[in-house]
C-alpha cells in the first residue's frame, strides 16, 4: 500500500471513529472498523515516519476493546469498568496525538499546505479530549458541568466541529497527495 492509499484509509477510519449512528443498541459505524482501517495503514505511514510503528499495538488494543464493547452492546450488556475506561481513554489520547503528529511531520516534509493545520487540529483535539476525559474524574466538576448544560453543549459542539475538520483535512491532504503523484507523470510526457 502506498502512502496516499494509507491516508485514504486513515481518513475513512477517522469517520468510523467519530461518527456514531445507532440502529437500536448497535452502532452501524463501529469505531473498531476505524481502528482496523488505521491499523492497516500504519505500515505505509511507518515507512515515511518510523515512530508510527509504535502505534500498531495500540491500534490493535483499541480495536479489540471497541469490538468487545460493540458485541456486548448487541446483547445489551454494558459492564461498568471504570479503570479500564480510564486506561483506554489515556491510550486513545496518546494514539490520536501521535498519529496526527506523525501525519503532520510527514506532510511538513512534503511541503504540504496541510501540515500546520494538522498540528493545530492535533493540539485542539488533545485539549478537548483531555477535558472530556477529566470531567468524570472530578465529581465536583461533573456536578458543576451537569448543572450548566450550556457548557457541556459547548464542549461537545466544539469537539464535533474539530473532529469533522480533522476528517475533511485528511481527505484534502489525500487529494493533495494525488496531485503531487500525478505531476511528475505529466511532466515526463
Amino acid at each position: 500500500m502506498n502512502y496516499q492509499d494509507a491516508i485514504g484509509k486513515i481518513s475513512w477510519g477517522y469517520l468510523f471513529i467519530y461518527i456514531s449512528l445507532n440502529l437500536g443498541s448497535v452502532n452501524i459505524f463501529p469505531s473498531w472498523a476505524g481502528f482496523l482501517l488505521i491499523y492497516l495503514a500504519l505500515g505505509a505511514v511507518a515507512a515515511m515516519d518510523p515512530s508510527a510503528k509504535l502505534l500498531k499495538p495500540f491500534a490493535l488494543l483499541l480495536l479489540a476493546e471497541d469490538l468487545a464493547e460493540w458485541v456486548l452492546n448487541i446483547f445489551s450488556m454494558a459492564p461498568d469498568l471504570y479503570w479500564v475506561d480510564v486506561f483506554i481513554n489515556v491510550i486513545i489520547l496518546y494514539f490520536h496525538f501521535q498519529l496526527l503528529t506523525n501525519l503532520s511531520n510527514i506532510a511538513e516534509g512534503q511541503g504540504s499546505q496541510y501540515a500546520g493545520r494538522l498540528k493545530k487540529l492535533r493540539t485542539i483535539q488533545t485539549i478537548f479530549m483531555t477535558v472530556i476525559a477529566l470531567i468524570p474524574v472530578s465529581k465536583r466538576a461533573a456536578i458543576t458541568l451537569a448543572e450548566n448544560g450550556l457548557v457541556v453543549f459547548g464542549i461537545g459542539l466544539v469537539s464535533v466541529i474539530v473532529m469533522l475538520v480533522i476528517c475533511v483535512t485528511l481527505f484534502q491532504y489525500k487529494r493533495e497527495l494525488r496531485g503531487i503523484e500525478e505531476k511528475p507523470s505529466l511532466a515526463g510526457e
